[in-house]
């Protein structure tokens, strides 16, 4: 559940950091904008680790499972 939770929500910080830069988001309120650089990069680094912290652990662990498959034993 927290890995599903992490994934979504380091997903949605990643999009608005992104979309923050445009005039999308301007009628929500969310303070974010071209003139908020700052906070939209803020969210962007939050998404990116967010979904960083999750992804290797799943890349360490194929490649430690493929290690183990291929891996010649006597």
């Amino acid at each position: 559940m927290g890995k599903t939770v992490c994934k979504l929500l380091g997903l949605i910080l990643l999009i608005v950091g992104l979309l923050g830069f445009t005039h999308i988001l301007d009628p929500l309120g969310a303070h974010v904008g071209p003139a908020h650089a700052t906070h939209n990069l803020v969210h962007i680094v939050s998404g990116v680790l967010a979904l960083y912290y999750h992804l290797i652990h799943i890349v360490l662990g194929v490649g430690f499972l493929a290690g183990g498959l291929f891996s010649k034993n006597s």
